[in-house]
């Protein structure tokens, strides 16, 4: 199995941070959960990584039956048609390596991608009782079925269509109208939601960057810092710049001196994780270097300059927000833009508070 590099937020951030959900409680959800929640529930939707994101038991332990009945039905068709091995070792890779590594909310797609194309892939394969037959047929050298093969045809499929069969096939049917409604819910909320709020704020910021010339500032960014439930530092990522490439393709440089060292061809989130010694080196260079004069999404000023430069030095000249659309609901989340108050009148700003 190829995994990530050791110092890479994938592996990092499953070590680092305030786990909530354990290795068997992901494993859980990607094995048996994740198929409900991309068909028919809303389980995984308030965090964006897995590992810290609020699970309700009641919900995780529906989700899972709905999840077995889903697989019960796949792996019927599965072992009929003779694809249930390419549905459960891909999957199961896919599972454990998610489980172990990583979840993104947004990854779960690809459970719904491989599920689209193994279904694609069962629809076009011969049923199983046809390929008796067939294979009957060759032996013989018959360039066409005989009426006994036919007949067994016929026997064999009708015995496998018999009870639970039906039972299968009903289940089927009702799981795929409820998934294909909810679908159908889900883009329709979530087209609305697109249309009426604001899910990417970068545009506004930039023309509002352009119009008062602050990108020929001092620009700091904000970066990753996560607290433990005591209020402690538990990890901090220097290098992840809370949605800084939100602005990059409306400006043809680098705006944050602190983003991937300031430079043009660094203008991308590297999802290299530094080591508290090159975060504590870094914190030192850029102590000894001129003060941002302006920051947006609230950098951690006391970690670098201590006392000597606060937020009490900068006003709130900018302020919008942003909702993160999934599925039928959005999550609300505010950019800040702060100036030196001794620029304000250079700028030509005022400040909001």
């Amino acid at each position: 199995m190829i995994m990530p590099r050791a110092d890479t937020y994938a592996t990092v951030s499953a070590d680092a941070v305030t786990i909530v959900n354990p290795f068997i409680v992901r494993l859980l959800y990607t094995l048996f959960v994740l198929p409900s929640d991309v068909t028919l529930t809303d389980i995984y939707s308030d965090h964006v990584l897995l590992s810290r994101a609020y699970l309700m038991p009641a919900a995780l332990f529906s989700g899972a039956l709905i999840g077995i009945l889903i697989w019960g039905v796949l792996l019927y068709y599965g072992r009929k048609r003779g694809t249930a091995l390419l549905l459960v070792l891909p999957y199961g890779l896919f599972a454990v390596f998610a489980a172990a590594v990583y979840v993104s909310i947004h990854h779960i797609g690809i459970g719904l991608l491989y599920f689209c194309f193994w279904c694609w892939v069962t629809a076009e394969s011969e049923d199983g009782a046809g390929r008796t037959a067939k294979k009957r047929q060759e032996s013989r050298g018959e360039n066409a079925w005989s009426t006994a093969d036919r007949a067994l045809a016929v026997e064999t499929a009708a015995e496998r269509m018999a009870g639970a069969a039906n039972a299968v096939r009903c289940t089927a049917v009702l799981l795929g109208t409820l998934a294909t409604c909810v679908s159908l819910y889900w883009t329709g909320a979530a087209c609305k939601l697109d249309i009426d709020k604001n899910y990417a704020p970068g545009r506004h910021e930039a023309a509002f960057i352009k119009a008062h010339h602050l990108d020929q500032y001092r620009m700091m960014t904000g970066w990753l810092i996560v607290h433990d439930e005591e209020g402690n530092v538990s990890m901090t990522d220097i290098n992840e710049c809370q949605l800084a490439v939100n602005l990059a393709p409306y400006f043809e440089h680098n705006l944050f001196f602190n983003f991937n060292g300031g430079t043009d061809e660094g203008n991308y989130i590297t999802h290299i994780h530094p080591s508290e010694e090159e975060t504590r080196r870094q914190y030192e260079i850029w102590s000894r270097e001129e003060p941002p004069q302006v920051l947006w999404m609230m950098p951690e000023l006391s970690a670098v300059y201590g006392g000597t430069v606060t937020m009490r030095d900068y006003a709130l000249v900018y302020q919008e927000g942003g909702w993160q659309v999934w599925k039928a609901g959005a999550n609300y989340y505010e950019s800040d833009i702060h100036v030196r108050r001794e620029l304000l009148e250079e700028t030509g700003l005022r400040p909001l508070r």
